[in-house]
Parts: structure tokens; C-alpha cells; sequence
């Protein structure tokens, strides 16, 4: 599925542009070190090369604020473009939402 701008409006929460360091783990196991174009509480579009198709599962980690270790995170994915996937999260740990919605808003 090629992401054609209609996504935004099926969005339930808002992404704000940041550009932080993330780990996606493919369902063949293969890792891939990247970063992501925006973040919010339900998703983030990852920049990989890689297509991977819709409803794909991914497992994404990247540090939450306050925290020592990754957050890991099960994911699907939702759309992809050449340049990435757009991935919406599972739910998280009560810790680890918070933290995710104090990071985006600082």
C-alpha cells in the first residue's frame, strides 16, 4: 500500500515532526538502525528503504525519556512509501505512555 496523503485524516492522534534514533526488527528477524520522520502516541513513519507490506508485524524501540533501556514496542504496519513505513503501536505500559506523551510535549 503507497501512501497517497489521505492517511493524515484517518489519523486518531497527531504526529509531531521529530527525528530520533529507532530500531525496527523485521519479521525475518533482520534489524535495521533508523530514525523516525514524526512520532505520536499511536504510530510513527520509519525511514527504511525496505517496503514491507500492509498489516506486516515490526517490532520498533527507541528511548523514552527517564527510562535506561529501549522501549519495545509491537507494531503494524500501515503503509509504506520508497522511502519507509508507517507503523501504528500496540499498546504500551502505563510508564511508557507517559513518557511518550511527555517527549512529545517537550
Amino acid at each position: 500500500m503507497w501512501h497517497d496523503g489521505s492517511v493524515d485524516e484517518r489519523r486518531k492522534h497527531a504526529r509531531l515532526p521529530v527525528s530520533i534514533p529507532v530500531a525496527v526488527v523485521y519479521p525475518d528477524d533482520t534489524r535495521l538502525d533508523t530514525s523516525c520522520r514524526d512520532l505520536s502516541l499511536g504510530g510513527t513513519f520509519l525511514w527504511a528503504k525496505r517496503s514491507v507490506p500492509f498489516g506486516e508485524r515490526v517490532t520498533v524501540s527507541f528511548r523514552l525519556p527517564g527510562f535506561e533501556a529501549d522501549t519495545i514496542v509491537a507494531s503494524t504496519v500501515r503503509w509504506s512509501t520508497p522511502d519507509g513505513i508507517g507503523v501504528q503501536f500496540d499498546p504500551m505500559g502505563a510508564r511508557e505512555t507517559a513518557a511518550l506523551l511527555a517527549l512529545l510535549k517537550a
